[in-house]
């Protein structure tokens, strides 16, 4: 009985919660510096980093965090250098958001580097979202109810923002499914330019099938390049479980096909693949 009840004081000394910890430095600052933050400290691993105005990451940031909150009051911007590294999924529980709130404005610009997300929503409650990929590498490394990126919609699937994902090149790779929109009338875009893109690997991570959930309003657009291949396809990995994988595009959702700049060229493309 006496080691048992050790045990429990030991495990209770270590309960933390998450904290928020803003950025306070000037617009277009250094988010990696530790001075520009309301903690006068770089977020630490219990924490989760606020930007509502614009930030610039160009070195690899000190810690790994529980999460990120990219307008949430008013306007945030986040701009992603070649040289940086990004991780905030050190959490279960914690959801990363580009986009929260009532009119607010989230947008991520990724331009090199490597950032691991735990899950992601991007324009949520009613505000308008933004995460583009030009360059670099995302992994979204943890997911809720069978999905990890949320657009236009919350974890919950009751969210009435707008939200778009681009990746116009780089990789992207995700642990469990992508969701778009909600019933509740929540706007979802999803955009894949060309052929520069890598990979776009939705359930490629873990032992959780991927998906693809489109709901009444939202869009999966595509832009057909000048290569024969025209555009690297998404793929949606079951991870050999049979019936997993599942595509789904409900009544009213849309499928955006178009060609780069003035390019016009005949042919059969392959936009999605998956398995299951």
């Amino acid at each position: 009985m006496r080691t048992t009840k050790i045990l429990l004081l030991a495990l209770a000394g270590h309960i933390a919660h998450a904290a928020d910890v803003t950025y306070t430095g000037v617009s277009g600052g250094e988010w990696a510096t530790a001075g520009n933050w309301s903690s006068a400290s770089y977020p630490g691993t219990l924490d989760i980093a606020v930007l509502n105005t614009t930030a610039n990451l160009s070195v690899p940031a000190p810690n790994n965090i529980q999460g990120i909150r990219i307008g949430t009051n008013g306007s945030g911007r986040l701009q992603i250098g070649s040289q940086s590294t990004l991780n905030a999924n050190t959490s279960a529980t914690v959801t990363s958001r580009v986009g929260d709130g009532s009119g607010n404005v989230g947008y991520v610009q990724q331009e090199g580097g490597s950032v691991a997300i735990n899950r992601l929503e991007v324009g949520t409650g009613t505000a308008t979202g933004t995460y583009h990929i030009h360059t670099g590498k995302l992994s979204i490394t943890r997911e809720t109810a069978g999905s990890s990126l949320f657009l236009g919609t919350n974890t919950n699937r009751t969210a009435l923002g707008n939200g778009t994902f681009r990746i116009s090149s780089g990789n992207f790779e995700t642990r469990a499914g992508v969701y778009l929109g909600s019933a509740a009338g929540g706007i979802g875009r999803f955009e894949v330019i060309g052929t520069h893109p890598g990979s776009i690997a939705i359930g490629s991570l873990g032992t959780v099938a991927g998906g693809w959930t489109q709901n009444a309003g939202s869009t999966l657009s595509v832009r057909i390049d000048k290569t024969p291949k025209g555009i690297t396809p998404i793929f949606v990995d079951g991870i050999g479980l049979p019936g997993a994988g599942n595509v789904v595009f409900e009544d009213g959702s849309f499928l955006d096909v178009d060609f780069t700049a003035a390019f016009l060229n005949g042919g059969t493309y392959t936009v999605m693949e998956w398995s299951g």
